[in-house]
């Protein structure tokens, strides 16, 4: 599949997992670990969970399973969002 043409802030996460993945290949997964902050920013927890709520998506990289040209990969993808 080709690219989709669409000004970057347009293009989203699933945007790229759709041009990249075989058509409905794709299978997130899932990743529920406790919120941590190591290096003790001040307010990182709350910006952080405020950032996944606007954006949707539970952390900075998306992965899963899918197909890429028939082939079975796991792919990984950074939000630009998060």
């Amino acid at each position: 599949m080709a690219p989709a043409i669409k000004p970057v802030e347009e293009y989203t996460i699933k945007n790229r997992i759709d041009d990249i993945a075989d058509d409905g290949t794709f299978e997130e997964f899932s990743f529920d670990f406790p919120e941590t902050n190591p290096l003790e920013f001040e307010g990182y927890v709350e910006k952080k969970e405020e950032l996944r709520v606007e954006c949707g998506h539970h952390d900075g990289i998306i992965a899963g399973k899918c197909k890429i040209g028939g082939y079975p990969v796991v792919l990984a993808v950074m939000n630009k969002n998060l």
